[in-house]
């Protein structure tokens, strides 16, 4: 039997890229990506809904763009979905759903003023994959 565990999103992350480590070392970036569906009603009126995902990116790539990407960024994103089990603090169990992503397109991308590595200016749509 064949399945099929694939995501795209085309959004805009909703904060800042938080750049964690394991105990480990390996390094986790994660970040919530809106992506927005329009459209008109019956009545003419337009309408949109709005559906926010969890996206993580891990090794060396997460170190890479947690320099470039940025709140209101806009992104392409490839991965699969898996759900991640943890307890709050009142020790009740939850469920998450993350895409971890193995491919991505920032768009839209400005260096950072705080960034000495990002020199030089950028158009807009610059497309850089990893």
């Amino acid at each position: 039997m064949i399945s099929v565990n694939k995501v795209m999103l085309l959004g805009r992350l909703g904060a800042d890229p938080e750049l964690r480590f394991t105990a480990e070392g390996k390094p986790i970036l994660s970040f919530r990506m809106a992506t927005t569906e329009v459209w008109t009603d019956r009545s003419g009126r337009k309408q949109e809904r709005t559906e926010w995902h969890r996206v993580v990116f891990w090794k060396k790539t997460a170190e890479q763009l947690a320099r470039i990407l940025h709140r209101g960024g806009r992104a392409f994103v490839e991965g699969t979905l898996r759900n991640r089990e943890w307890h709050d603090r009142d020790g009740t169990k939850r469920i998450t759903t993350e895409v971890h992503a193995d491919y991505i397109i920032a768009l839209n991308r400005k260096p950072r003023q705080s960034d000495p590595y990002e020199g030089g200016s950028h158009a807009d749509d610059d497309e850089i994959p990893f």
